[in-house]
């Protein structure tokens, strides 16, 4: 009988001990997913938000060039998150980044433009864009 008894409570034991790694392979498992699905979301709004940093900075150059001494900041602005130059929409930035304001200075023969972007949740990263185009000594041919 007593040999009967150790059987029990060995199989009683291993079922506890299979349980065991069971639920901590399931959790390491949905951690590492979990962590994975976190990654590939930063690299999504990282990805969104270098494309609109591009369609900001080439549109903003191209404004600067075409119009030179005639660039005026006042008609550069920001409504929620998009951002016009004069009634044109320049872009809409993703939802996840945050922008207050739009810094445009022109003097000197030269336009200079900041945005300070931010993301919470990447907040070790430079987003900002910053645009310095000079117009002095060109030729309104270029």
């Amino acid at each position: 009988m007593a040999m009967n008894t150790n059987r029990k409570g060995y199989m009683l034991v291993e079922i506890i001990v299979a349980f065991a790694l069971t639920l901590g392979i399931g959790f390491f498992l949905i951690e590492l997913i979990i962590k994975f699905k976190n990654n590939n979301d930063d690299l999504l709004v990282e990805m969104q938000l270098e494309t609109d940093r591009t369609i900001i900075t080439n549109k903003l150059y191209k404004y600067a060039k075409d119009s030179r001494e005639e660039f005026r900041c006042e008609n550069l602005r920001k409504e929620g998150n998009a951002i016009y130059y004069e009634e044109e929409l320049i872009d809409i930035v993703n939802d996840y980044a945050d922008f207050n304001s739009i810094q445009c200075n022109v003097d000197d023969g030269s336009i200079r433009i900041n945005i300070p972007i931010t993301i919470p949740q990447l907040k070790n990263k430079d987003y900002n864009i910053d645009i310095t185009y000079s117009f002095f000594n060109q030729s309104k041919g270029e």
